[in-house]
C-alpha cells in the first residue's frame, strides 16, 4: 500500500469531530429534555400544593403562621399514622385533609371522617365523596368572585372569597346539607353537613383562598383563618404515598418516576433518527477489482 493510500484512508481530526457532533447535540438535546420532565413531575421548590410549610404561590404557610400566631396549635402531618396521633382530643381538634395525590382508600377515609369534631375535605375525589358525602358529586373547576350566599358565620364574614378551585353539585337527599359559594348552575364551592352528634363535616372546593398569591385578596383572609381557626388544634394532613393500599407488590411504572418514560422514548427516536442518518451515508455502490481470478 502507497503511501498516498494511507493518507486518504487516515481520517483527519475534522472528519472525527464531524460525526461526533450529532451524537453529543443528541446527547445534550436528551439530557435537557430530562431535567425539563423531571422538573415538571416534582413539586415546587417550597413544598407542595397547600402545603402549610411551603412558602410558594402555592402553599399554605401564610395561612398556617397567622394561625398560630392567633393561639391555634397547627400539626403538620404526611402520614395517617401521624394524623392519628396528632388528635389527641377530638372535640378540640380540626382535620384538614388535601389528597392530592388520592393516595387514600375508601377504608380509610371511612375512618378519617370520624377521628375530629371538625373535619375539611379539600377538593375531594370521585372516592372520596362516595364514601364521605355520597350526596355531593364533583361539578367541575370554579374560578370566579364568589360571594356570601348562606348562613354560614365564616362565608358571613368574608362577603366574597375568590381564587381558583373546584365545584359540587347535591345530586342527592340535601336534608342536612348547607351549600354555599354558589357559582351558579346548582354549582357550590362549599358544602357542610353534620356527622354524629356534635361532628361536622365540609367539602370545600374553594382551596385557592388559602393559598400564599391569594389570601389577601377579596374576603379570602377572613374565610381561611374562620374556617380552619375553629379549634384549639388544627391538624394539617397532607396523604403521601406511604399511605397507598396497595393489595400486591407494587409495580415497576409504579416504582420508575414519571419522567424516566418520556426519555426513554426521546433516545429509542434519537437511535432510530441516527440509524437512518448513519445508514444513508454509505454512498453508492462502486466496483472494485479482486486481487484474485474467481473461477465459474
Amino acid at each position: 500500500m502507497s503511501v498516498a493510500d494511507q493518507r486518504v484512508l487516515t481520517p483527519r481530526a475534522r472528519t472525527v469531530v464531524r460525526r461526533w457532533v450529532f451524537w453529543v447535540v443528541a446527547g445534550l438535546v436528551a439530557l435537557a429534555i430530562g431535567v425539563a420532565a423531571f422538573a415538571m413531575a416534582g413539586n415546587s421548590v417550597g413544598g407542595a400544593a397547600l402545603d402549610p410549610m411551603n412558602p410558594a404561590p402555592e402553599g399554605a404557610m401564610a395561612v398556617a403562621e397567622v394561625l398560630k400566631r392567633e393561639g391555634v396549635t397547627v400539626v403538620a402531618a404526611s402520614s395517617f399514622t401521624d394524623m392519628k396521633q396528632a388528635i389527641a382530643d377530638p372535640e378540640t381538634t380540626t382535620l384538614f385533609v388535601y389528597d392530592e395525590g388520592q393516595y387514600l382508600g375508601p377504608g380509610q377515609w371511612r375512618e378519617l371522617a370520624g377521628l375530629a369534631s371538625r373535619v375539611i375535605i379539600a377538593d375531594a375525589s370521585f372516592t372520596t365523596l362516595r364514601v364521605v358525602a355520597p350526596a355531593v358529586a364533583q361539578a367541575g373547576a370554579v374560578d370566579q368572585k364568589l360571594g356570601a350566599d348562606c348562613d354560614v358565620a365564616v362565608v358571613q364574614r368574608a362577603q366574597a372569597i375568590s381564587g381558583p378551585g373546584r365545584g359540587f353539585r347535591v345530586i342527592g337527599d340535601s336534608a342536612g346539607l348547607v351549600a354555599c359559594l354558589g357559582s351558579g348552575d346548582g354549582v357550590f364551592s362549599l358544602v357542610q353537613f353534620a356527622r354524629g352528634t356534635s361532628g361536622t363535616v365540609s367539602i370545600l372546593g374553594a382551596t385557592g383562598a388559602l393559598t400564599n398569591d391569594r389570601v389577601i385578596d377579596d374576603g379570602n383572609a377572613a374565610f381561611a383563618l374562620g374556617l380552619l381557626g375553629q379549634t384549639e388544634t388544627l391538624v394539617w394532613y397532607l396523604p403521601s404515598f406511604a399511605d397507598y393500599e396497595s393489595t400486591g407488590p407494587a409495580t415497576l411504572g409504579e416504582l420508575t418516576p414519571t419522567w424516566v418514560s418520556p426519555v426513554l422514548v426521546l433516545l429509542a427516536l434519537t437511535v432510530a433518527v441516527a440509524a437512518i442518518w448513519r445508514g444513508r451515508r454509505f454512498g453508492a455502490l462502486v466496483i472494485e477489482n479482486l486481487p484474485v481470478t474467481v473461477r465459474a
